[in-house]
């Protein structure tokens, strides 16, 4: 998920050099502040909920609504991915 969270930034961060909006308010404020402290936080976030999801790993729910989110990370992951590839 960590990884899916820093793909994310840096696919975002070319996107928008290329011309597209960051539709997220939160992080839109944030890459106006700074593109780096956008990333640093959308870093740290990534990196809290995954410690959450490891200290209630023994809970089935949180392993199911973990296993969405990571789908949902993935599917945004492969939009961006086909959004600055052309493709």
């Amino acid at each position: 998920m960590i990884v899916l969270n820093v793909a994310d930034y840096l696919l975002t961060v070319r996107a928008l050099d290329r011309g597209a909006i960051e539709v997220n308010p939160l992080m839109a404020a944030l890459f106006d502040i700074d593109p780096t402290l956008a990333g640093a936080i959308k870093v740290l976030l990534g990196i809290g909920v995954v410690l959450v999801i490891w200290q209630m790993r023994r809970y089935r729910r949180i392993l199911q609504v973990s296993l969405i989110a990571l789908a949902g990370l993935s599917v945004v992951f492969a939009y961006q991915l086909a959004l600055v590839t052309g493709t």
